[in-house]
């Protein structure tokens, strides 16, 4: 049976894209805005703010994915 494990430098590879596409995702403003009117919507908005220490118009994905972290992980 062949070994389906990615190697290490592939799977860092795949990661690094990840993150550069959450960045550019993360800058663009309609995306923003998008995410911040859900939070809104689903009154989301205030306990996403509180634990990401941000004002609630300022929100997007970046502190969306704050707020998922575990706490005690990264």
């Amino acid at each position: 049976m062949p070994n389906l494990s990615p190697t290490a430098p592939a799977a860092r590879g795949i990661f690094d894209r990840l993150d550069v596409e959450w960045d550019v995702l993360c800058a663009q403003t309609s995306v923003q805005a998008a995410v911040t009117d859900w939070l809104m919507a689903d009154r989301l908005a205030d306990d996403v703010a509180a634990v990401t220490d941000s004002w609630v118009r300022g929100l997007g994905p970046a502190q969306l994915l704050a707020a998922l972290q575990p706490l005690n992980g990264p």
